[in-house]
């Protein structure tokens, strides 16, 4: 798990998870940091990821392709 919640993000970028090293996470909260934009690839290769948390940003939208690598999400 991993709740970044909170933080002031404003963007996730392509392979963010990946370039951290965290590939293995379930579940990512990032409730409320204020995110405008998320790269089409920001979650790519997180397919163990079940649950994500976006709620409370300034997202107008999230590209159809950002979730396409999760194939677990709920």
């Amino acid at each position: 798990m991993l709740d970044i919640s909170g933080n002031k993000l404003q963007f996730l970028q392509v392979d963010a998870f990946r370039r951290a090293g965290l590939l293995n996470l379930q579940r990512i909260y990032i409730h409320g940091s204020g995110l405008r934009q998320i790269d089409s690839g920001a979650f790519n290769e997180l397919i163990n990821l079940v649950e994500i948390d976006l709620s409370d940003n300034q997202l107008q939208a999230v590209p159809t392709t950002a979730f396409k690598a999760t194939p677990f999400l709920r």
